[in-house]
């Protein structure tokens, strides 16, 4: 029969071996787990998988110079530690709290928009566009003289996949002349611009659409908006009504004294 000091060398062993499987990197003592690089890389997806460990090495290596040092020891430290843990124990209780408890519907988002149109009206001018970057002029020309084509078919989506396109809402001022100048100065119904050379790269415009300033926008382009308004209103009740529910629990004092 195994005794407890047995049974306890047994267990560390058995989790020192766990860890020792389960790492991807180890600086000291410290180990680097493949859960805690996953969670890295959803802060830090532009980087490569090397990169993220690099990253990992080099802030343990400060830490725990850190800690030898006696910095966890500083006064200012411990505060702002402290203040740190206190915020996000409250963030965190609170989206407990509230997780599953608030539903958005489509039908309160609709309600939201219609009652604050003044709200989503555009400031300036502004166009939705396909913008159309190439190396060559003479691909350049090509191009347009594919664009001008009334009937494109399924050249459209050839040419999306071949060269780069930004496809997106630009307002006036937001692009670099003289495209800018094409665009928003523009008294006719032209409707394709370029190519218009800007360094070593050859640009086309293609406007799908004009807007003008005063123009509301459409409630698809401001729906994540009117979500997140209406979430932190929701949020903001569900959290007051949880203040006042722990308040007449609570055994509170406040001294009177000066």
């Amino acid at each position: 029969m195994l005794n407890k000091t047995t049974l306890f060398i047994l267990l560390f062993l058995g989790c020192s071996q766990q860890n020792e499987h389960d790492s991807v990197a180890r600086v000291n003592g410290a180990i680097l787990t493949k859960q805690m690089l996953e969670d890295i890389s959803e802060k830090n997806k532009t980087l490569s998988r090397n990169e993220r460990i690099s990253v990992w090495i080099e802030e343990e290596l400060l830490y725990q110079a850190g800690k030898k040092h006696g910095v966890l020891r500083d006064k200012q430290v411990q505060t702002t530690v402290d203040a740190f843990t206190r915020s996000l124990t409250i963030k965190k209780y609170i989206n407990i709290y509230t997780r599953g408890s608030i539903k958005i519907t489509d039908k309160e988002i609709k309600e939201h928009y219609n009652q604050n149109l003044n709200t989503f009206i555009r400031n300036t001018a502004s166009a939705r566009i396909d913008h159309f970057i190439i190396n060559n002029k003479t691909r350049a020309k090509e191009l347009k003289s594919l664009l001008l084509r009334k009937k494109q078919g399924k050249k459209t989506n050839e040419l999306f996949n071949k060269y780069r396109v930004y496809s997106g809402t630009i307002e006036r001022g937001s692009i670099e002349e003289p495209i800018n100048s094409a665009i928003f100065t523009n008294k006719t119904k032209k409707r394709i611009f370029g190519p218009f050379k800007i360094q070593s790269k050859y640009h086309i415009i293609k406007i799908i659409e004009y807007y003008p300033a005063g123009h509301v926008l459409g409630i698809d382009l401001v729906y994540d908006e009117i979500y997140q308004r209406i979430l932190n209103n929701k949020q903001l009740l569900k959290k007051l009504k949880t203040i006042d529910s722990l308040r007449q629990k609570a055994n509170i004092f406040i001294s009177t004294k000066k």
